[in-house]
């Protein structure tokens, strides 16, 4: 019976060796896991800032900078731009002026937006033509997509669509 016992015992402190040997290899592995987490996340760190010090990542951060200041990232402000086409129109006399908001066009898989707009004006001469675009000023580059031009008895009618290209918001690209 003793000879049992003793065996018994010698059984259950085996069983408690491989437990704590099992136990033990799971704590290391788990380490060992941590380690390598830990030794990626500071190369990610090193290539981060190697590009920090690269002057051309520096350049291309402040050509980002000057986008987002110009309002490349924010919504189109049509409420702005039409409050610069009814300025110009005043400071120019210009005779008449229509526009209206066509609905942004999705670009670039979603990342852009090409935002249009159509700009009737009734005109007195060319000249005034060319002055009204400089007078406009607005901080994104237009891009004059077409302008038809006609001159009708004593007016110059212009016909033209500008584009300017915007960020989508956040939540629209894919």
């Amino acid at each position: 019976m003793k000879q049992t016992l003793a065996w018994a015992a010698a059984a259950m402190l085996a069983a408690a060796g491989v437990i704590a040997a099992l136990w033990g290899n799971a704590e290391l592995r788990r380490a060992h896991a941590e380690a390598r987490q830990a030794v990626t996340q500071l190369d990610e760190l090193h290539a981060q800032l190697a590009r920090l010090r690269d002057p051309e990542a520096r350049q291309l951060a402040k050509r980002f900078a000057s986008l987002q200041a110009q309002g490349f990232f924010a919504e189109p402000k049509a409420r702005a731009l039409a409050t610069r086409l009814q300025a110009a129109r005043e400071n120019l006399d210009i005779a008449g002026l229509r526009h209206a908001l066509k609905t942004p066009q999705p670009l670039a898989d979603g990342l852009l937006r090409q935002n249009r707009m159509e700009i009737e004006l009734e005109l007195l001469h060319e000249q005034k033509f060319v002055d009204f675009w400089r007078a406009l000023d607005w901080p994104l580059p237009l891009q004059l997509a077409y302008c038809d031009l006609e001159r009708a008895a004593a007016t110059l009618e212009a016909r033209c669509q500008v584009h300017w290209l915007t960020a989508a918001p956040s939540g629209d690209a894919p």
